[in-house]
């Protein structure tokens, strides 16, 4: 569960299950960024760290979010 600390939300990294078998699954192989095209009402832009995981059980591949980035003018906020 998110802590809340003054006014933003941090989150702590989770290892990924497997949608078939529902092991846990720590890092991705591959990691790739998307970059939102529009800011949001503060005029932040939100980068979003994307992965691919691979089951070390069942060997399927599945995507998931790896983190999230808000990039603005009073700096950076991880989410």
């Amino acid at each position: 569960m998110p802590s809340r600390k003054g006014k933003k939300m941090i989150r702590q990294a989770r290892p990924k299950k497997c949608p078939d078998c529902g092991t846990e699954v720590a890092e991705p192989y591959k990691t790739w960024e998307l970059v939102a095209p529009f800011p949001d009402k503060k005029m932040r832009i939100t980068v979003t760290i994307m992965g691919m995981f691979q089951c070390p059980n069942c060997g399927r591949r599945f995507r998931g979010v790896v983190s999230k980035v808000k990039l603005g003018p009073e700096g950076a906020e991880i989410g």
